[in-house]
């Protein structure tokens, strides 16, 4: 029935002016005997339904329990996140880069994992979408850029070497006008170059926001932050 359902709708959705992308997503939650309260039932399919994260192709799904499950433990992250950025919780690695050619370090990757009071470490992959979906990146990523800072601040005051160190970009700065200002901001409180932090965009943020990004990076290399 699901794939009947679902060729209907692509054939409705083919009769649509080709000039317009149109997408149709469905959630399904299968009624138990004797299930009668409507807002539960709908709820359960409109939960489902946001798990299909990906608006750009028409597509269908069903709802389990391993949905309610998964849509439990990201509330209960949801509700720690901001206690656990305030105690210190989310804690950065330095990953070494390395020149292939010579064999010798070159720089180094920023990661952030979060040491959860009661989860133990948490690595990026089950958090780092919930943070986007709901906005708390922003406040992640400066707390990562920060920490950055204050580290390299810290070794060049013992008068370690320090080299370029690279950090992610989320695609939700792209909206934050001021976003190169206050990063420019930070370095300068610090005293560093921003030559030593290396900023990383993923290949979706220059895909679907061919324009936002290309003047983003244009405003970041003129900070001399480079790409």
């Amino acid at each position: 029935r699901g794939k009947i359902f679902q060729q209907r709708c692509d054939e409705r959705l083919s009769k649509v002016n080709s000039r317009y992308k149109v997408y149709f997503t469905t959630a399904i939650y299968k009624v138990r005997r004797g299930e009668a309260d409507i807002p539960a039932l709908v709820g359960k399919a409109d939960l489902a339904h946001k798990t299909l994260n990906d608006a750009r192709k028409s597509s269908m799904v069903f709802y389990n329990d391993q949905i309610r499950k998964e849509f439990l433990r990201r509330k209960n992250l949801e509700s720690d996140m901001a206690a656990s950025l305030n105690q210190g919780n989310f804690q950065i690695y330095f990953q070494p880069k390395f020149d292939l050619s010579s064999g010798g370090l070159v720089g180094m990757e920023a990661l952030t994992r979060w040491l959860h009071p009661t989860e133990g470490l948490i690595t990026p992959v089950h958090f780092i979408s919930l943070f986007e979906s709901n906005g708390f990146i922003l406040e992640l990523d400066f707390y990562v850029y920060e920490k950055v800072c204050r580290i390299l601040r810290n070794w060049m005051d013992e008068g370690k070497e320090v080299l370029p160190v690279s950090v992610n970009v989320s695609r939700a700065h792209l909206t934050n006008h001021q976003f190169g200002a206050h990063l420019k901001a930070l370095t300068d409180q610090y005293g560093i170059d921003p030559g030593l932090i290396e900023l990383e965009l993923t290949e979706s943020i220059l895909l679907d926001n061919t324009e936002e990004a290309v003047s983003l990076i244009q405003e970041l290399k003129s900070l001399g932050f480079p790409i």
